[in-house]
């Protein structure tokens, strides 16, 4: 039985647990909109926007000055190539009540690959070589939720998604799942709906210049930035080994099915550590 009263089967796998005990204390809705004065001239301001997931994974402070969260999702969540500014919706929800989901809102304006001041709201992305495949991000969100209550009600170690090991990678043939709240989902719950993938690791590739895993399951609109997840053969605990980032076909035979493309969890990990000096927790420090 889940927290929320649903009642799994017996024969639910850790991953299923995972989903239903972490990823979603973990797991937000990214909504990113763009606003002020059109890029390239123009006149009035433009407002269309974008969306995807996105995954609490680390963040900066302590008890005293407060805890600002932070989230990864993938780059091309957080592009703007419309407007001056974007504005971020970060919905965190809980379904204690699944008919009735509860959300933690963030709003702010910030902008995209601009460094900010050590506290203030900001969005990075990877832009190097190979930023296509290297498909990462980072939000910095504020303190206080819209509401004006603070977005770690406690101890953040109980908010954050268990990471991968910089060290360590993951095979071929693993079991692997992921979430996101899809297009479809939401147009059919007419609200953010989270929604449970699963599949393998089909194809670990790894290059002097850069690495990514394929996998073998489905993707959509809307899931881009979400967790995928493994579980670890020691202590049953989450592992977050990569973000979502689109779908690989060939566009010579569209009718055939293709590959999930994830970018793994260490290019997000590295800049954390070096540049940022955030905190985050490793499978290895919590239980599932």
């Amino acid at each position: 039985m889940t927290s929320h009263g649903v009642r799994l089967s017996d024969d639910d796998s850790s991953l299923v647990r995972h989903f239903h005990n972490r990823v979603r204390k973990c797991a937000v809705y990214v909504e990113h909109f763009y606003i002020g004065s059109p890029r390239g001239g123009g006149s009035g301001p433009a407002r269309t926007g974008s969306g995807g997931t996105g995954t609490v994974i680390a963040f900066q402070g302590n008890a005293t000055d407060g805890w600002l969260p932070i989230m990864a999702t993938a780059a091309h969540v957080l592009e703007n190539k419309y407007t001056s500014v974007s504005r971020f919706r970060i919905s965190l929800y809980s379904v204690d009540v699944p008919a009735k989901p509860t959300a933690r809102v963030l709003d702010f304006d910030a902008p995209v690959d601009v460094q900010a001041g050590p506290r203030d709201p900001c969005v990075v992305r990877y832009s190097g070589p190979f930023h296509e495949i290297i498909d990462v991000g980072l939000i910095r969100g504020p303190l206080k939720c819209t509401d004006g209550t603070a977005f770690f009600s406690q101890d953040p170690k109980y908010s954050l998604m268990p990471i991968e090991p910089e060290a360590d990678w993951t095979s071929e043939g693993t079991r692997v799942a992921w979430a996101g709240y899809p297009q479809l989902a939401a147009t059919f719950a007419r609200r953010p709906q989270l929604c449970y993938f699963e599949g393998c690791v089909s194809s670990l590739v790894l290059r002097d210049d850069f690495q990514a895993y394929l996998l073998d399951g489905h993707n959509t609109f809307g899931i881009s930035g979400g967790p995928v997840w493994a579980a670890h053969s020691d202590n049953e605990s989450p592992r977050m080994i990569g973000i979502i980032s689109g779908y690989q076909s060939l566009t010579t035979s569209p009718q055939m099915p293709g590959l999930v493309h994830a970018a793994p969890i260490q290019p997000i990990t590295f800049f954390l550590t070096n540049i940022w000096n955030a905190r985050m927790i490793e499978r290895r420090d919590v239980g599932s």
